[in-house]
């Protein structure tokens, strides 16, 4: 058990109605410098008891538990296991949400970062299921954490993010080739796909592709550019390390209505080029339900420009800038940071800087966004 104690950083804790969801973003800020193993897991009980207050702070909105997904980004993975027991008593064991866990290259002052989408108001809990197996099987890896496989919310799937471990042992196979353990991650989402109703094949809106740092130069074997209809938003995002000392973790987004067979989605290759400079995007999704929206963005690019082609992608599925409800801008180097709280217009950002990133297996870009848009 760790020690009581006051916490040694401080919870800075936002929310914003995003059209069907309520997003909470939770960071834990330490400028003191290093924290103990003690200090960190008291810090972030305070953060996440912080995030509770603010999910649950009206009535009629529906309590943490009853969350869809959560994006945690986390500075030392080696703490992970750490922080799960006190992210396990916060979110509870019944039906938790979906996750997408990866160390990131916070800034020195932030130690973790927790995003949290819930549904907007209670009766909108209806228009969410939760996967949840927990045992050991063939089909599929068991959770490594507090977490379910998938959250089904209105018409679309969040798959937890996936990774490519053997699932009887739940360990990697030793000796095993990148190419051949991002098969195994492929085949992962293809099995917690079908179990909720879904194909990964042709369902998929949007795929986030993480590897961990060096890992990409072992070659990827282009089998992520397979995934899903051609052109469809793929974004590459290179990390220093994954969970359980994955070399490459999947995280999934699709479009998947209830008792149909087959989703109707669009993709649409676009392109907003100014002199000189330029944002190349690609965008699906289905009209007035769902939008994915991935772009590089090339030096000297002003920001009015990348606003305009999120919001023509926006308009192009008749979606809202209040339907939005990821902004990730991904950067590597000097590309001007958008910190806490800054907004895109009325689009809130999160900001990482990272090594690599990229809508290809290379990852040259100097930065991505990645945007995703949903109402339910």
């Amino acid at each position: 058990e760790d020690e009581a104690g006051a916490p040694a950083a401080e919870a800075v804790v936002s929310r914003s109605e995003r059209g069907s969801y309520g997003s909470v973003v939770g960071r834990l800020m330490a400028p003191g410098g290093p924290l103990s193993d003690a200090e960190l897991v008291s810090s972030f009980r305070n953060l996440m008891e912080a995030v509770k207050a603010e999910v649950e702070a009206s009535e009629g909105r529906p309590p943490l538990s009853k969350s869809v997904v959560v994006y945690f980004s986390i500075r030392d993975m080696t703490k992970f296991a750490l922080l799960n027991r006190v992210y396990k008593a916060a979110f509870g064991t019944v039906n938790p949400p979906s996750r997408c866990c990866v160390e990131m290259d916070l800034s020195e002052n932030e130690w973790l970062r927790i995003q949290v989408l819930t549904p907007a108001k209670a009766d909108l809990e209806r228009s969410r299921e939760i996967m949840h197996v927990q045992s050991i099987s063939r089909w599929a890896p068991s959770c490594v954490g507090p977490y379910s496989q998938a959250a089904r919310f209105g018409d679309c799937v969040y798959v937890s993010g996936q990774l490519g471990l053997d699932p009887p042992t739940m360990a990697f196979v030793e000796g095993e080739t990148l190419a051949r353990e991002l098969e195994k991650t492929i085949q992962h989402c293809e099995s917690v796909c079908e179990a909720v109703g879904s194909a990964f094949s042709s369902d998929l809106v949007k795929l986030v592709v993480f590897v961990e740092r060096g890992a990409a130069g072992l070659g990827l074997g282009g089998l992520a550019e397979g995934c899903g209809a051609e052109g469809l938003p793929r974004v590459y995002v290179e990390v220093p390390k994954l969970p359980k000392g994955a070399r490459v973790e999947l995280h999934p987004f699709l479009y998947s209505p209830k008792g149909t067979e087959g989703a109707e989605i669009t993709v649409v290759a676009a392109a907003a080029v100014a002199e000189g400079v330029g944002v190349k995007g690609k965008c699906a999704g289905v009209e007035g339900t769902a939008c994915a929206y991935a772009a590089e963005i090339g030096d000297g690019t002003q920001w009015e420009e990348v606003e305009a082609a999120v919001y023509g992608a926006l308009a192009r599925f008749g979606l809202e800038r209040e339907d939005v409800v990821v902004f990730n801008l991904y950067f590597v180097g000097g590309l001007p940071l958008l910190g806490e709280g800054s907004c895109f217009g009325t689009l809130p950002v999160q900001s990482f800087p990272v090594s690599g990133c990229g809508l290809g297996e290379d990852m040259g870009a100097k930065a991505v966004v990645e945007v995703l848009a949903h109402r339910a």
